[in-house]
């Protein structure tokens, strides 16, 4: 089904048109021989076509790539440092005709703060580019794996042919729909929502049935053929601040409905988005917020008073960031506003990286 999804993807859709052809990761996971291994993109070689994953880390404790590990990650990557999902997915990448995967745990050196600074920037080409996007969305953490066992009582099984292909496919008909993605574990972390959004096209694991998100089609075993309404907020930013902003406003409220293990990563995780979106529409971001239209952004409020500010510093208390927890930003403002923007300044951790972490910020009314 999944190959399926992903042929007439191929062949009907426009959803790889966007893509950066010189664009591939600084290092991927090599499927090529029996063994995987990383594989360093040199700078000269010829696009490579690749599959990402994305999951959720969970607790379990595995081996990640760090600096002393890296001369052997390219001969080898360890057994042990390879999860139930891991292999999983490298083995559906290879499956669906992918030879390389980007997995960040095996792909970003972990002890390495400017590798870690430098990758994380790149999150926005990383998964704006991939050719697929694994998503391991009923895993709790890697021990699990992409397949689970199928109740029989909750699904029936039929053959039927598409006017793409005259050949009959199987179909597993289930009876939960597109609305039980939403409650799946990885569904609920902050680095997989820009993930799901960033990636052209998509496909999900989960307990019950796969599920497959593109740019022009949302499908499911029980709705193979495509889904009738939109599930996530469109990274259309439109062609005027109004439209830019607003769509920015629900990508903030979308987001920070989900968890982080690290608070210090809420502004990171996001940055994907907020680069894809960054426009002279839009002006100067400034944490978390863009200058254009500022004021209303500014009027966000914590959803039924569920967040709260982390011990330790995030970002300014103007900022949405600085809570955890659940902001709503109102799409447009109804009341008379009694303030004016002066100036907005933010000292941000690494200098000339304005959408990762910051260190401090003012804000001038």
């Amino acid at each position: 089904l999944a190959r399926f999804w992903l042929d007439s993807c191929d062949t009907t859709h426009q959803c790889l048109s966007t893509s950066e052809p010189s664009f591939t990761p600084t290092r991927l996971v090599d499927l090529t021989n029996a063994k995987a291994r990383l594989h360093s993109y040199s700078g000269t070689e010829a696009h490579i076509k690749y599959a990402t994953l994305s999951h959720c880390w969970g607790r379990t404790q595995r081996p990640v790539l760090i600096k002393d590990y890296l001369q052997n990650y390219h001969k080898e990557i360890p057994a042990d440092a390879i999860s139930t999902t891991f292999r999983d997915a490298m083995m559906v990448a290879k499956m669906l005709g992918f030879k390389y995967i980007w997995i960040d745990s095996l792909c970003i050196t972990q002890d390495c703060r400017d590798d870690w600074e430098r990758e994380s920037a790149l999150m926005t080409k990383v998964y704006s580019n991939s050719g697929l996007n694994i998503s391991a969305a009923g895993a709790r953490d890697g021990s699990v794996g992409l397949f689970f066992p199928r109740d029989e009582k909750l699904t029936s099984k039929f053959n039927m042919s598409s006017e793409e292909s005259t050949t009959p496919h199987t179909w597993f008909l289930c009876s939960v729909g597109f609305e039980q993605l939403t409650s799946m574990p990885l569904m609920r972390r902050g680095w997989a929502f820009q993930e799901r959004v960033l990636a052209p096209r998509t496909v999900h694991f989960t307990q019950s049935q796969l599920y497959w998100e593109c740019n022009e089609v949302h499908a499911c075993e029980l709705i193979p053929q495509g889904y009738f309404r939109q599930i996530l907020p469109t990274i259309d930013f439109g062609d005027t601040t109004l439209r830019a902003v607003s769509t920015w406003k629900g990508i903030v409220n979308w987001y920070s409905q989900r968890e982080l293990t690290k608070s210090r990563d809420k502004l990171v995780a996001i940055s994907g988005l907020a680069r894809a979106g960054q426009s002279d529409l839009l002006g100067k971001y400034v944490a978390g917020f863009w200058s254009k239209d500022l004021v209303s952004q500014l009027c966000w409020n914590v959803h039924l008073k569920l967040g709260h500010r982390p011990p330790k510093y995030i970002a300014p208390s103007w900022s949405w960031a600085s809570i955890d927890g659940p902001i709503s930003m109102p799409g447009y403002l109804t009341e008379t506003v009694c303030i004016q923007v002066q100036d907005a300044v933010v000292v941000s951790a690494v200098e000339g990286n304005a959408f990762g972490e910051v260190l401090s910020g003012t804000l001038s009314l």
